[in-house]
């Protein structure tokens, strides 16, 4: 009886890590959505300046100089400083869903991938929040940056894409782990697929460009919504739960 009882027990609390995961997932790729009305609404005048730079430097906007990068910061903070926050976010918080998701799986045969995803989380987080560390920098105005922000030009296409294709690695891990453990099986395979693609997509683009352009920080919002749909739905099926 006593260990039927420890059994229910885990099981309730495997779930429990993997709604929540799935939550977090889903906050994750809102905050992307907040960013992106704020810069078509807000924004509108910073995205503007920022290519006009570029077409009047021949670069692209992800080689701007960081002394060019600094007055625009400044000639746009009140914008600069709401989006870096909301920017911010979204690493802290895929992070936050991987380890729920390694928590719930971490007692079974997905453990091992789950290990990893995690590792991969936070080697994403690590990375972005370096990043930007780095532009906080640029308010100090062109002519007192800070050492490693005077490089911003060099650092502005390596830092996100290690950033994204790190998030993309944890994604793959978490799909492989839930397929290891027999659930969400379809919606896992889809996610795998989806994020390898954006991966191997990012990567040609960047070394094509010859680092000039980097990946787009919301390729991992496709296979992170798949994952959150189909643990939620797995959630609401009535007998369903991750050791089924």
């Amino acid at each position: 009886m006593a260990t039927l009882t420890q059994a229910r027990s885990t099981s309730r609390s495997t779930d429990s890590s993997l709604k929540r995961g799935a939550w977090l997932l889903i906050a994750a790729c809102a905050t992307f959505l907040a960013y992106f009305v704020l810069a078509v609404t807000w924004g509108t005048a910073y995205e503007e300046d920022i290519l006009a730079i570029a077409a009047e430097t021949g670069k692209t906007v992800d080689t701007i100089s960081a002394a060019d990068l600094s007055r625009l910061a400044l000639a746009h903070e009140t914008f600069m400083i709401v989006g870096a926050v909301i920017l911010i976010l979204p690493a802290g918080v895929f992070l936050a869903a991987v380890l729920a998701i390694g928590k719930g799986l971490k007692t079974n045969e997905g453990a091992p991938f789950a290990r990893y995803a995690v590792l991969a989380a936070i080697g994403s987080a690590v990375v972005w929040y370096a990043y930007w560390l780095l532009n906080v920098g640029l308010f100090f105005g062109p002519d007192n940056l800070p050492p490693l922000t005077r490089n911003l030009d060099v650092l502005n296409v390596p830092l996100p894409a290690a950033q994204a294709l790190l998030g993309l690695a944890a994604l793959i891990l978490i799909g492989c782990a839930f397929r290891a453990v027999g659930i969400v099986r379809k919606a896992a395979l889809a996610a795998i697929i989806i994020a390898a693609f954006f991966a191997v997509l990012g990567s040609v683009l960047v070394l094509s460009s010859g680092f000039e352009e980097t990946i787009p920080p919301p390729v991992f919002v496709p296979s992170s919504l798949i994952l959150a749909i189909a643990l939620l739905r797995m959630q609401e099926q009535p007998g369903t739960n991750a050791h089924s």
